[in-house]
């Protein structure tokens, strides 16, 4: 949602002492698990991955121990709590820990997933944290607004990733006041701050009254209460503002208080720069490689992993070529901060015309890579591989370096206003918090197994709708495998059909996760045969989607089928896509203004009659095509 930019006049200013939460808490039984697993139903699945630890706690004696096993990485537990009200916001909050990381790392995930009377799993957000092995306790929360017809929550602890997880204590709230995304603001140094917050109460006011809500705001002055200008949006959602005076470093927190009660999370300033607009990205997101409109058709992990973590470049070679010869074009490139191995990768790269996408993210450190950074950027800034700088991956799972990013994300600018910085995000309400300190928002959302395929429609979307600037490009990262069983391997289908998803709502570049990763090699699996074959659909595709015109006045008979067309020298593309299991026939009604004379299908495999500006087709269970229209 777009705010108003609101003027405060700071109406009084007094120093905070001390502020009581008092929100209302909801009962959560055996919530520190001291009780074992009473009330927490374990399914069969994962009896060989979930027990009690009695050597971990937060508190008490004893916490929740969730661990991989060769069949199960993901894991999860969850327990119903009824009596949930409809329309109010929760607030879920843990403290987990890590044992094992195999890999580096291990994902830990609480989630809120709301029911209505009927049973249906209306909706759900995921709280995430990636924490390196054998971490101290740390806090996880989620907060997320119930749907008007919710009547209970289920709450759940999660393993996303090999290791182990210990979590305890959990926490349901109903807070009295809340926050709302986005909570990351921007801040110019020397300029005055705008602040501009929204704020949900748990309680309804009248139509004819606003809440007095304060701010504690803590700066470089100490901590102190504001006043700040109300404006309501519904009897229990406002927006706030205030200016703040300039700063030439350091931030603004803030948290919201109501009648004694204090939000259970912040927000916070980060620096940023003006005009920030980098030469390499056009006005409506086109990415520019070497002066020409580029489309990315890249892929994750190029390297032979085990040769890559022994710092090995033998395989680099003929990886880039075998990329380039199956329709690729772009590559994640290596993380190292070896400048002279970085050399090896983009020449390589130049070589195969393929362009790199270049980690700074070395060991996944971001602030502390900030020199080294500074050195690739002045060294390779001019290279013709370089196509973009990537600060991090997946910051909003890292809480320890996320509030990193948007500080080094100013500070990179400086050193070039040529190439883009991007960062990949993995939840599901990154893009309010994160657009303003990354110019490429690139996705990464695996829907297979677990969720439908049109979740990369969703979260493509959300993206393109809530980034910061039109000149933003979004960017989608797709699942194409890297389980050994191939169980979250897509089939060709699914895959084509992800591609459109994206496509259709606004990704102006399409990556594939993995080549390579811990006993997984791509090209040793069903679907690398056809990717040559769909990396060439998107290549045909790409110049009308990043310089054709919208075709307005198209509509579709089918809510489910999604489509999307552009009119690009002479003739108006029309990408079709049918996610859902089950075949379905439509027909499309085109604009009276366009009299098509001529039709054909990309892949001239698809059947089709237009008739009376009525286009009639026939689509199988998750089919996508093209049709080109003149």
């Amino acid at each position: 949602m777009k705010l108003l930019h609101l003027i405060l006049v700071l109406c009084c200013s007094v120093w905070l002492l001390s502020s009581n939460v008092l929100a209302s808490e909801i009962s959560i039984p055996n919530n520190g698990f001291e009780n074992d697993l009473n009330s927490w139903p374990l399914a069969t699945t994962f009896k060989d991955n979930v027990n009690i630890a009695n050597e971990q706690a937060h508190s008490g004696t004893k916490s929740l121990h969730l661990q991989s096993t060769p069949a199960h990485s993901s894991v999860m537990l969850f327990q119903t709590i009824n009596h949930i009200s409809g329309d109010t916001v929760y607030h879920l909050s843990a403290q987990v820990k890590s044992g094992d990381a195999p890999n580096g790392s291990v994902t830990a995930v609480i989630k809120l997933e709301y029911y209505n009377a009927a049973g249906k799993n209306t909706s759900g957000v995921n709280g995430r944290l990636s924490l390196p092995p054998n971490s101290d306790w740390t806090p996880i929360n989620v907060t997320a607004r119930a749907d008007t017809d919710t009547t209970r929550v289920k709450i759940y602890a999660r393993l996303m990733s090999k290791g182990e997880l210990y979590f305890d204590d959990f926490k349901l709230e109903k807070p009295d006041i809340q926050l709302l995304p986005p909570t990351r603001l921007q801040a110019v140094a020397g300029k005055p701050v705008p602040v501009k917050l929204r704020v949900w109460t748990d309680q309804a006011w009248p139509e004819n009254q606003t809440p007095p809500i304060t701010l504690k705001v803590t700066g470089p002055g100490g901590e102190k209460i504001i006043t700040p200008q109300i404006t309501r949006e519904s009897d229990q959602q406002f927006s706030i503002g205030a200016d703040l005076p300039p700063i030439a470093s350091g931030y603004y927190e803030f948290h919201a208080l109501l009648n004694g009660a204090t939000s259970p999370t912040a927000a916070r300033t980060y620096m940023t720069v003006e005009n920030r607009q980098p030469q390499n990205l056009s006005e409506t997101g086109t990415l520019l490689h070497n002066g020409k409109p580029f489309f990315p058709i890249g892929i994750y992990h190029p390297e032979n992993f085990d040769y890559y973590n022994r710092g090995n470049t033998d395989t680099i070679d003929s990886s880039y070529k075998l990329l380039a010869e199956n329709g690729f074009n772009t590559v994640q490139g290596s993380s190292t901060n070896n400048l002279d191995t970085l050399q090896t990768y983009l020449d390589t790269a130049q070589k195969y015309d393929l362009a790199v996408d270049v980690p700074l993210y070395g060991g996944g450190k971001v602030k502390d890579n900030l020199a080294v950074s500074l050195q690739k950027i002045a060294r390779f800034k001019n290279h013709p591989a370089v196509l973009n700088w990537k600060i991090s991956d997946e910051p909003d799972l890292q809480p320890k370096i996320s509030g990193e990013v948007p500080e080094v994300y100013a500070a990179l600018k400086k050193a070039d206003a040529i190439h883009p910085l991007g960062v990949t995000l993995a939840t599901d309400n990154a893009i309010p918090d994160w657009a303003a300190f990354t110019d490429i928002i690139q996705l990464d959302r695996y829907p297979i197994p677990g969720t439908a395929l049109t979740r990369v429609a969703d979260f493509t979307r959300i993206a393109v709708r809530d980034k910061a600037a039109p000149w933003q490009n979004v960017s989608f990262v797709l699942q194409c495998g890297w389980k050994p069983d191939l169980s979250n391997q897509p089939t060709v289908a699914q895959a084509r059909s992800m591609v459109y998803l994206a496509l259709i709502e606004g990704a102006k570049g399409i990556w594939w996760y993995s080549m390579y990763d811990p006993k997984w090699d791509i090209t040793q699996t069903p679907l690398w045969p056809h990717l040559k074959e769909i990396n060439a659909e998107i290549k045909v595709l790409s110049e009308p989607l990043m310089l054709g015109e919208n075709v307005s006045g198209i509509s579709c008979d089918n809510t489910k089928v999604l489509f999307t067309a552009r009119k690009y020298k002479g003739k108006t593309y029309l990408l079709i896509t049918n996610p859902e299991d089950a075949a379905t026939q439509v027909t499309f009604r085109l604009p009276e203004t366009a009299r098509y004379k001529n039709a054909q299908t990309l892949d001239d495999k698809s059947t089709f009659t237009i008739q009376n500006q009525q286009l009639k087709l026939n689509l199988d269970a998750i089919d996508s095509f093209t049709l080109i229209l003149q």
